[in-house]
Formats: C-alpha cells, structure tokens, sequence
C-alpha cells in the first residue's frame, strides 16, 4: 500500500513541477511563434487560396509593409525602442518570406501561371534586402537580421528559378 501513495505523491510533484516551470515555458513559445498577420491580412490570403497571382501579390504587399516600417525605423532618430520592434519586424518579414516560399512552391507543382508577379518579386527582393541593411549594426536584431536575409536571397533565387522554368513550361507566351 505505501508504493502506490508513494507514486501518487510523485506523479504530484511532477505535475506541480511543471506548472511550475513548464507552462510559462509553453507560453513564451507561444509568443515567439506568433502570426505575423493581423485578422484582416489572415482573412485576405484566405480569401485568395484559389487565385495564385493574386496571393503572391498579397504576400508581397505584406513583406513590403514590413520593411517599409524597417526603413522608417532605420532613419528616425526619435524613434521609441527601435531595437526591439526593428528585431520584430524582421522576425515577421522571414515568418511572411517563408509563407511566400511555400506558396510559390506549390504553386510551381500545380503549373499555375504566375510569371507577371515572379518577375515582380525579383524586382521587389532586391529593395527589401537594402530595407533590411539599412539599421545600424545591433546584437538586439543582427540574427534576426542575417536570418531575414537569408530567407530574402533565398526568395530571390527560388524566383528565378520558378520563373525560368515557367517560361520553358509555358512556351514562353505572354503572360496575362
């Protein structure tokens, strides 16, 4: 009789341990995984799941508010706590770049035709990567930064491959 009070007094104490440290744990990592977009931004790319050019646009338009913000932040001596949403911000931009990626893949397994918009996203990379350097050096954000960066090179070469492709596969017709 005493084992099984002896376990119970133990499966208590490991529960009490881990309310104790765990559940603050999951709700840090609860924080640092959050959605980038708002309500309306969510319901926007819902509402574009059947149209690829449109998404793609949609996810752009996203990136470029992030590092429009990310300038703005970059030259604005009275900014307040910079550091800490610049470090946000570019957190969001890899979270929304990422999204980008996986759409634009799968898109390219469906064959959809999304040359117009690749075309402008190799344009657009190129502004969002000199956005993301222009922020003093700062271990606050440096590997959010390089991070951020790397996903944007990333971006850029996964769009110029799928665009190329999409020129072979598409017999290089016009785009609409």
């Amino acid at each position: 009789m005493l084992l099984p009070r002896f376990i119970s007094r133990q499966f208590s104490a490991c529960i009490l341990v881990f309310a104790i440290v765990g559940l603050p744990a999951l709700r840090v990592d609860a924080q640092t995984s959050r959605d980038p977009l708002t309500i309306d931004q969510a319901e926007a790319v819902r509402d574009t799941g059947d149209k690829p050019v449109e998404r793609v646009k949609l996810y752009m338009k996203f990136i470029e508010e992030r590092t429009t913000e990310i300038h703005k932040l970059a030259v604005d001596p009275r900014a307040q706590a910079p550091n800490s949403r610049l470090h946000n911000l570019m957190e969001e931009f890899t979270r929304l770049a990422d999204e980008l990626q996986d759409n634009l893949e799968t898109y390219s397994e469906e064959h959809a035709d999304i040359r117009k918009p690749l075309k402008e996203l190799v344009e657009h990379t190129t502004r969002w990567k000199a956005s993301l350097q222009e922020p003093k050096p700062s271990a606050d954000y440096d590997f959010a930064r390089k991070t951020a960066m790397d996903t944007a090179d990333s971006t850029t070469e996964l769009a110029q491959k799928m665009l190329t492709a999409q020129e072979q596969y598409f017999g290089k017709k016009p785009s609409k």
